[in-house]
């Protein structure tokens, strides 16, 4: 990310006790975080914060991890995914064929969760550097 910008993520998890490990792994790793209970409750924060990343369970009472990362990417394309389940059904596969889009089965090793992370981080921080050189360029 830009030097001096703290990346932001969201995290929706059903589960408070996974929802503050999540948290406080991110705030370890340098990350700002917002948290969400329900899938609907983290539709009200992307319409009303921008975030470098989404770290969602998939399996969630009414809106699920799915629904949540697509109305994040129909915002922005370059905003890192973390899908996380306890099964690897329901998995929308064309959603992880797309960069920034990363799927974790439970148990999570947190070593595979820092590297989500990172690999996250690093394809949003490509796209906004291309996205500003496009601008600048005026391609």
């Amino acid at each position: 990310m830009d030097a001096g910008h703290r990346p932001r993520a969201l995290v929706v998890e059903d589960e408070p006790h996974v929802r503050e490990l999540w948290c406080e792994f991110l705030r370890v790793m340098g990350c700002d975080s917002d948290q969400a209970a329900t899938g609907v409750e983290g539709l009200d924060y992307l319409d009303r914060a921008r975030y470098d990343l989404l770290v969602t369970d998939l399996l969630m009472p009414g809106l699920n991890g799915w629904d949540l990362a697509s109305a994040v990417r129909r915002q922005d394309p370059s905003v890192g995914v973390i899908v996380i389940s306890g099964s690897s059904t329901s998995i929308d596969v064309s959603l992880l064929e797309e960069p920034g889009v990363t799927l974790l089965e439970k148990p999570i090793d947190l070593s595979a969760f820092r590297k989500a992370v990172q690999d996250s981080l690093s394809a949003r921080s490509l796209a906004t550097q291309r996205e500003a050189a496009a601008t600048t360029t005026g391609v």
